[in-house]
């Protein structure tokens, strides 16, 4: 029964888990990205998971977004090997 992790975390434990600062989730919890469970005034607990899935809620980028963006950097690609101006130049 020791084996089982806590479903609950201090902050640096999850900082270190998400490979991010301990001052990024204080800005997360601030912006009310990630849940939390206020244990004192200065004092949070986090469930790794529910935090996990908020982080990819609110970072999520949509498919039809990402196929739009990379179509415009292919677009922006063909304009700068070829020039803007028709190819023509500029003396």
């Amino acid at each position: 029964m020791n084996n089982i992790e806590p479903t609950l975390i201090k902050k640096k434990e999850l900082a270190n888990r998400l490979s991010v600062s301990p001052r990024t989730i204080d800005n997360w919890v601030a912006k009310r990205i990630i849940p939390f469970i206020r244990v004192g005034p200065r004092f949070y607990l986090y469930d790794f998971e529910a935090v996990l899935a908020a982080i990819r809620k609110h970072y999520e980028v949509k498919p039809i977004v990402r196929i739009l963006l990379l179509a415009a950097a292919a677009e922006q690609s063909e304009e700068d090997v070829h020039g803007r101006h028709g190819g023509r130049g500029g003396g």
